[in-house]
């Protein structure tokens, strides 16, 4: 007994009429393209699916995220000039926001601020501090 399989990319139209006989045609191929010996029986299959010769489609991993938000505090150094109390509060600003996109590469940012500035004054001196803070979309695991 020979048997022939069609692969997937053989298009079958099965209609039925109202004697109740099936009738199929193909847009690829004819069955009298089909070679049969006369001595042999042929047998056509018609699967759905992946054949042995077709491979599995891939499975596609989930990925589960988290987003995280957090506020932390930042102040630049006192001086008794205020220009400079509020220079080294923005160099501390960009250096925050510099280590934090460093340490963050694999994660997503998606909110990064250093907040508003305040003024505080002590011994003569001025200083500037803020509550940073931040929202980032963090990777927790994959599912297959």
């Amino acid at each position: 007994m020979k048997t022939l399989k069609l692969t997937s990319a053989l298009i079958v139209a099965i209609s039925i009429n109202s004697s109740s006989t099936l009738r199929a045609q193909t847009a690829d191929i004819k069955l009298k393209d089909i070679p049969a010996n006369a001595n042999e029986e042929t047998t056509i299959s018609i699967k759905k699916g992946p054949t042995a010769t077709t491979p599995a489609p891939a499975t596609t991993a989930k990925v589960k995220y988290e987003i995280i938000s957090e506020q932390e505090d930042l102040e630049g150094d006192d001086f008794y000039n205020l220009k400079d109390a509020l220079q080294s509060w923005k160099l501390a600003c960009d250096e925050w926001k510099k280590e934090f996109r460093e340490q963050n590469k694999e994660n997503k940012i998606l909110y990064i601020s250093c907040g508003n500035k305040q003024k505080v004054r002590e011994e003569g001196k001025f200083q500037y501090r803020s509550k940073a803070s931040y929202k980032i979309k963090v990777k927790v695991e994959e599912e297959v």
